[in-house]
């Protein structure tokens, strides 16, 4: 069965999304909690990352056939090692910026930087004792429950930084989409309609009852928020490439979606470069058009210049 397109098209849209997130961030000020009241920011949060994530689930199938140490070997060179790379970029940058603030707690800021990719690491790792060893997953799954139900006690490296608990749901229903995929397709094909409207009431209802700042909602929901807002975004996003495939823009969100880590590596340099020195500018939706094209565009760019350069070492890039 050859590449499908659909995902690489998916990428390609929530890799822009990813960029446009960042920039509303820098826009408003990193550290502003503000930030959660602009709704283009918080729709694209509900579900960017943890449709990524899913989408790694689904792909992480075709590590199971690896044996473990081999496993650890490929997601190490291609996860950790490019994330410790360009956060020994940031620190640098972060540096030259603030001289008199090398504190231990900001270096390890730095470096959990690239959250995503270290999640996905630690899912993996997870994942493939779940998926082997039937005897762990009891075990597994009743500290899962236990860490939702303690979740608040839980001390923030690892587990709440990088998201783990949080994304591990949706993780697991992308390897289940993968084992299931004809079973579930033809299911949503004959239901989608249904699946849809029940997905925007349960959105609803969430709002309803939760407000529409995600920081605020407990970790339960949360978790389950970030789970139908993606399957609502999955579903609609592989409609649109259905009748679309064939088009200019199609093929171009297709290119990106094929380079989406090497960009999310990327513009993170540039955009922390950015909010370190400070440059500020209002936030009008101009900006943010201009800015994100601006660093999607430098980013794809740099990446097939650095995967010509580094070739056998392409996986500092992702590759």
């Amino acid at each position: 069965m050859g590449r499908d397109l659909s995902f690489d098209f998916i990428k390609g849209v929530l890799i822009i999304l990813v960029v446009l997130g960042h920039v509303i961030q820098g826009l408003y000020g990193i550290d502003n909690p503000d930030v959660w009241e602009n709704l283009l920011f918080t729709i694209i949060y509900t579900f960017h990352m943890p449709l990524f994530i899913f989408i790694s689930g689904y792909f992480f199938n075709h590590s199971l056939k690896y044996s473990f140490f081999l496993l650890l070997k490929k997601k190490f060179l291609r996860l950790i090692v490019p994330s410790f790379v360009w956060s020994s970029l940031i620190l640098i940058i972060w540096w030259t910026c603030y001289d008199d603030t090398r504190t231990l707690y900001k270096i390890y800021v730095i470096y959990k930087t690239y959250w995503y990719l270290i999640c996905i690491f630690l899912l993996s790792v997870i994942f493939y004792f779940y998926m082997k060893h039937k005897w762990l997953r009891f075990i597994l799954v009743f500290c899962y429950a236990l860490s939702i139900m303690y979740y608040n006690y839980i001390p923030w490296p690892i587990f709440k930084d990088c998201q783990l608990i949080r994304q591990s749901l949706i993780f697991f229903l992308g390897v289940l989409y993968m084992k299931n995929f004809n079973k579930v397709n033809i299911f949503v094909k004959k239901n989608l309609c249904a699946v849809l409207v029940v997905d925007v009431i349960l959105i609803f209802l969430i709002r309803l009852f939760w407000g529409i700042n995600l920081m605020s909602y407990p970790p339960t929901i949360r978790i389950f928020d970030g789970i139908i807002c993606s399957l609502f975004a999955f579903l609609l996003l592989k409609a649109v490439y259905m009748k679309c495939r064939n088009s200019f823009w199609c093929i171009g969100l297709i290119k990106c979606g094929e380079k989406s880590l090497s960009i999310y590596l990327i513009h993170v340099v540039f955009f922390r470069a950015w909010v370190y020195n400070q440059w500020h500018l209002d936030y009008q939706l101009i900006w943010v058009v201009l800015l994100s094209l601006i660093l999607v565009t430098f980013s794809y760019l740099m990446s097939l210049a650095l995967a010509r350069i580094l070739r056998k070492k392409s996986y500092l890039i992702g590759v």
